[in-house]
C-alpha cells in the first residue's frame, strides 16, 4: 500500500503526523519505507529566536538578536553576515564593534576593535559563521577570533526525517558525542535555496507494531539532527507491506 503525506502547519513544514486507523490492528510487524521526498528548499538561515553573546574586555555582556533570515548570497557571504550582525545589535553608542572577514585560509574570523569572548550562540548562527563545533568561549587575540569550521549556509546538503520508531543509528554528529537517534529517511540532494528537492531514493525498510504505523510522526533535522524551519510543504510517500518471515516463523522481531 503506498501513502502520500504531506505537512500542512504553516508555522512547521517540516513536521508530518500520519494518525490513521486504515492500517489494522495485528500483533505481527508491519514494514514501511519512505520511497520518495520532495519540498521547496526556502529554509530560515535565522530567526527571531537565534541570538550570539558576546562579552568585552570590561566584562559588559552583549547579545546579537538576530530576526528572520531566508536569504544568503554564497558569492557575497561576508557583506550578508556584517548585515545580519549589524541589524542584530542596536545602539548609539556600543562597546563593541564587531564584523566578519576571511582570513588567509579562506575561513571567517570574527574583528573587533577591542579584544572579546564569544561564550555562546544558537545552532543556526553557529552553523553560519562556522562555529557548530567550536567549544565555548572562543577568546580573541589581538581584537580577532579566528573561526576553525566553514560556514555552512546550505544545511550540508544533508537532511534528515527522524520519527521515533525507525531504524536506530548511532551518531556522533554532535561534536563526536556518541547518540542513538531513529531515522526514517536520509537526503543526499544538492539543497540551494529557492530550488525544488525532489529525493526519489528509497530508504531502508522499517518495522514497527500497528499501533505505532498508525500513529507516526516525521521531523526534518540538519545534518546535527537539529529541526529546520522550512517555509513550503514538505511531501513524502510511505510504502506499507505486512511483514513477512520467510526464513522461519518461530524468530520474532521486536519492535520499538
Amino acid at each position: 500500500m503506498l501513502v502520500h503525506l504531506s505537512s500542512y502547519d504553516e508555522s512547521n513544514y517540516g513536521h508530518i503526523k500520519f494518525i490513521s486507523s486504515l492500517v489494522s490492528q495485528t500483533d505481527k510487524p508491519i514494514m514501511y519505507r519512505i520511497n520518495s521526498l520532495s519540498t521547496t528548499a526556502v529554509f530560515s538561515y535565522t530567526t527571531d529566536e537565534d541570538y550570539m553573546k558576546v562579552v568585552t574586555d570590561e566584562d559588559i555582556e552583549l547579545t546579537y538578536t538576530f530576526h528572520e533570515c531566508r536569504l544568503i548570497d554564497n558569492m557575497d557571504l561576508v557583506n550578508d553576515l556584517n548585515t545580519l550582525l549589524s541589524g542584530a545589535l542596536v545602539g548609539e553608542s556600543l562597546p563593541l564593534t564587531l564584523s566578519v572577514a576571511y582570513n588567509d585560509n579562506g575561513l571567517l574570523c570574527f574583528e573587533g576593535d577591542r579584544d572579546f569572548r564569544i561564550i555562546d550562540a544558537s545552532h543556526r548562527v553557529r552553523l553560519l559563521f562556522g562555529l557548530y563545533n567550536s567549544s565555548f568561549p572562543l577568546i580573541s587575540t589581538d581584537n580577532v577570533i579566528e573561526v576553525q569550521s566553514a560556514p555552512i549556509c546550505g544545511l550540508d546538503n544533508i537532511l534528515y526525517l527522524t520519527s521515533k520508531y525507525d531504524n536506530v543509528c548511532i551518531t556522533n554528529a554532535d561534536k563526536g558525542k556518541e547518540e542513538i537517534l531513529s531515522i526514517a529517511y536520509k537526503v543526499n540532494e544538492l539543497i540551494v535555496q529557492g530550488f525544488p528537492i525532489n529525493s526519489k531514493l528509497p530508504g531502508l525498510w522499517n518495522f514497527v507494531n500497528s499501533s505505532q504505523m498508525n500513529h507516526l510522526e516525521f521531523e526534518l533535522v540538519d545534518f546535527q539532527f537539529n529541526p529546520v524551519v522550512l517555509h513550503s510543504p514538505l511531501h513524502i510517500t510511505l510504502e506499507i507491506q505486512q511483514f513477512q518471515n520467510q526464513l522461519n516463523d518461530n524468530i520474532k522481531i521486536i519492535t520499538q
